[in-house]
């Protein structure tokens, strides 16, 4: 039975005192009512459409007193259901038809617009995931070709390489150590950046945000929706009954599509990386096919289409009566996404990169001088490779997975064969013997030269605290480690944090072994230089009987100070590209 059967079936059953009552109460709220529809008139639009407001005519309140009178319906649940009405009426009236709005049943055409809406965004969807979303091409630290990422900031903000190779070239004929070259290259990228018009940089960030968007779609499982449509023998039903999950994925769908943008600078954008990719792929390679098939759908007919199909689709009135709410409206907080500080790490990367190429081959020549002077040392090196997890090869692999690299590799394989293959090997002796049974004209000297063999020693209990720690069984060997043998472990975005802080950390203790050796290396090999000269001069101006000390011996403490003075220049030279 209607409410309004039910309403007069109700009247008919009162006294006739009853109904002058009835009477006199509904003219006294309709007096009410009139007084207060000023009021009312600016609550009259709804969330979901502003055509759909709602005029409560003379009769409307009646029925709404009779109907609150006799607990058939509140006042709300009356208005509720008359803007759920008009919804029908929107939905009843389109053609071809979508929906039977009295069973809420969908009809195939509602299939057909979520079919066309999926099989363009699925090719836009494989552009940007070739592109964008392709990690191989978007921020990776190959100098031979632009990235995906600068690619798309330049085109966005109208610039062409704000920071590049001859940018680098400049800062490296500076002569800086590793660290401050690189702390200068942060700074000289952050510089030219902020030179940029912000409205452009604006524009680029939230641009970059909204291709985040369109990939959300992906969450949306398309092909079960459009199940809902075929019957058992996989032939288009009648009609599709809606459950929880079918509405709650089209819930899901219409929140993305909200917040999609089909513009024409979406289109741009798209046209633009279309193009990147046909300069980047190789007409051989399959992916050129793929690339191929994109075209139709990135252009302004597809675009318009697109939007009209999404408009035609009524999914937000849809929804209102699938869940009974005419004032459902989609909900997404899209997240801010930076296209600008992607930019600049990849610039930075890139320009540290190609520093680090010119660095380390100007060091492989000092350091195979180095092993040339120091043969044994070679044994050492191979030994040092065993006892650390911090070694040359593992910086490629932290190269490939966009990792923070292991800085001071190089200088501390020199540390570990300097003590292994010199230090230990009688050097430490010689230089304890010029200390202890040398007679120093300036005690000063001899005080300075005890103090640095103090130090070397500290020094030497500082390494092996290191390849204790980077060694196997150590605490930074264990993570790290554990990305090595497994590098998919990068996927949990807490240890992929916890890994780049280790690297960052074993970097600082690298560091610290390296400023340390440069140091006390500078100060040796100058005193040592006095010393030296002593040995070649008929009157001794430092270390009064140098020519005397261990007797016999002498000459051979003289090659070994000399040895040590020689390893001292080279170590001093090979340093000062990380020290400083």
């Amino acid at each position: 039975m209607s409410p309004t059967e039910k309403l007069s079936e109700e009247i008919l059953k009162m006294q006739p005192d009853e109904r002058k009552e009835l009477k006199a109460k509904m003219e006294e709220t309709l007096g009410k009512m009139k007084s207060g529809s000023s009021v009312e008139s600016s609550k009259r639009k709804s969330k979901v459409d502003e055509s759909f407001e709602i005029y409560l005519s003379l009769w409307d309140r009646i029925l709404i007193f009779v109907f609150s009178l006799l607990g058939v319906m509140s006042r709300g649940e009356y208005i509720l259901r008359k803007r759920l009405n008009l919804i029908r009426d929107k939905l009843k009236n389109i053609s071809p038809p979508m929906m039977n709005v009295r069973t809420n049943e969908l009809y195939p055409q509602f299939g057909k617009y979520i079919f066309e809406i999926y099989q363009k965004f699925r090719r836009i969807l494989e552009l940007l995931n070739m592109s964008v979303f392709n990690p191989n091409l978007w921020d990776n630290t190959n100098l031979q070709y632009t990235t995906c990422a600068e690619y798309l900031f330049e085109f966005l903000t109208n610039t062409r390489s704000l920071f590049g190779t001859s940018d680098v070239k400049s800062l490296l004929a500076k002569k800086l150590p590793v660290k401050k070259l690189f702390e200068q290259i942060d700074t000289e990228v952050e510089k030219v950046v902020s030179t940029l018009d912000p409205a452009l940089v604006n524009k680029a960030n939230k641009v970059y945000s909204k291709l985040f968007v369109i990939k959300e779609l992906e969450s949306v499982d398309f092909k079960r929706i459009l199940k809902y449509f075929a019957n058992e023998r996989n032939e288009i039903s009648k009609y599709c009954i809606p459950d929880v999950w079918f509405v709650e994925e089209l819930e899901k769908l219409a929140s993305v599509l909200s917040e999609i943008d089909i513009t024409p600078m979406i289109l741009d954008v798209l046209t633009a990386l279309k193009k990147y990719l046909g300069e980047i792929i190789g007409k051989d390679a399959p992916e050129y096919k793929s690339l191929l098939e994109i075209d139709p759908v990135i252009s302004s007919e597809s675009f318009e289409e697109l939007r009209d199909t999404i408009e035609n689709l009524h999914l937000i009135e849809v929804l209102s009566l699938l869940k009974k709410d005419p004032d459902y409206i989609p909900f997404w907080v899209v997240p801010d996404r930076s296209l600008v500080n992607v930019y600049k790490e990849v610039v930075k990367r890139k320009s540290k990169a190609y520093a680090s190429n010119v660095v380390n081959s100007s060091v492989k020549e000092k350091q195979n001088l180095f092993y040339v002077f120091l043969p044994e040392g070679l044994e050492s090196k191979e030994k040092f490779s065993n006892l650390t997890i911090y070694t040359e090869d593992k910086n490629e692999i932290l190269s490939k997975y966009q990792l923070p690299q292991f800085l001071y590799v190089v200088p501390v394989e020199i540390i570990y064969v300097f003590f292994d293959a010199l230090w230990k090997k009688g050097f430490y002796s010689s230089l304890n013997d010029l200390v202890v049974n040398g007679i120093f004209k300036d005690k000063y000297l001899k005080s300075t030269l005890s103090n640095l063999i103090i130090s070397f020693n500290e020094l030497e209990k500082d390494l092996l605290d290191f390849l204790r720690r980077t060694g196997k069984g150590g605490e930074e060997y264990n993570i790290l480690n554990k990305f090595f043998e497994d590098p998919t472990s990068l996927n949990s975005e807490n240890f992929k944090r916890m890994l780049q802080q280790k690297i960052s950390f074993v970097n600082s203790l690298a560091y610290s072994l390296v400023f340390k050796m440069s140091d006390y290396s500078g100060q040796f090999n100058k005193y040592l230089g006095y010393v030296l000269d002593d040995f070649n001069s008929l009157t001794p101006e430092y270390v009064l009987n140098i020519k005397s000390i261990k007797g016999i011996h002498n000459p051979l403490l003289k090659a070994s100070l000399s040895r040590g003075k020689e390893a001292f220049s080279n170590i001093v030279e090979i340093l000062s590209y990380f020290s400083g």
